[in-house]
């Protein structure tokens, strides 16, 4: 997908983990029916996702730094996101992860995410 669409899924993940917003913005943001696998191995849905990002550490978030983005539409309206992420300052935080985005209504939800604990680069 084009640079603007990559662009686009890259600020709407580093929404979700913005300190800034607030909690009914991240919460539009989330699919009724979402499902994470955590990088910890903890299963995670909306209200519980919610929570910990309502509860964490957000400096820690907010240094969350995003690599390799790349976006892929699976069938119009839904797009698949893998990126890796690392902590500015944590060589152990090092994570694979993908995304589902589908688009309802006007507006793009998560509506699944998985976390894969990883030092790799996307493609080795």
């Amino acid at each position: 997908m084009s640079d603007d669409i990559n662009s686009m899924f890259l600020s709407l993940e580093k929404e979700l983990l913005d300190p800034t917003i607030s909690h009914e913005q991240r919460r539009t943001l989330i699919h009724e029916d979402f499902l994470e696998f955590g990088k910890s191995g903890a299963i995670w849905h909306k209200d519980s996702i919610l929570e910990y990002l309502r509860t964490s550490d957000a400096i820690r978030l907010a240094k969350t730094q995003f690599l390799e983005l790349s976006a892929r539409e699976l069938v119009p309206g839904t797009v698949l996101v893998t990126y890796r992420t690392r902590i500015e300052s944590d060589a152990s935080s090092g994570a694979l992860r993908s995304s589902i985005w589908m688009k309802r209504a006007d507006a793009w939800q998560i509506r699944f995410h998985q976390a894969t604990p990883s030092q790799a680069t996307l493609g080795s």
